[in-house]
């Protein structure tokens, strides 16, 4: 399913999801944001890998921006980690470049609903644009 942010109602994304997406939406055109995007055909040294599913996708032209949202849930399992380390190894070999908001690292993502200047340098920053 692919969702372009210009169409979503508010109700089906989670908190940090529409945080990161209005910081976002203030450096990037609204219309090469995208939701929820599944990915089904990655390979990891020429074979299929596992479909995933990005919290938000970033494409203009060529260039490819997979924002990955994780909270406790991705550092509490070892299988999880290591579902999120092949994940990232295959988007990166797909010609993604992945950038990781952690809930450890970026707690200001998950706690305020306010957004403020300081979260917007925190999200950029990490960006690095």
């Amino acid at each position: 399913m692919r969702y372009n942010i210009n169409g979503y109602d508010g109700t089906s994304y989670r908190k940090e999801q529409l945080r990161a997406i209005k910081i976002l939406r203030k450096f990037f055109d609204p219309k090469d944001i995208f939701v929820e995007y599944e990915l089904n055909k990655l390979t990891i040294d020429n074979e299929p890998a596992k479909p995933c599913t990005l919290d938000i996708a970033i494409i203009s032209g060529e260039n490819k921006l997979a924002i990955r949202l994780n909270g406790e849930d991705h550092f509490n399992s070892a299988k999880q980690m290591d579902k999120d380390g092949w994940q990232k190894i295959a988007l990166e070999q797909n010609g993604w470049r992945v950038v990781d908001f952690n809930k450890d690292e970026m707690p200001i993502l998950w706690k305020y609903d306010d957004i403020s200047d300081d979260m917007i340098e925190e999200v950029m920053s990490k960006i690095c644009i």
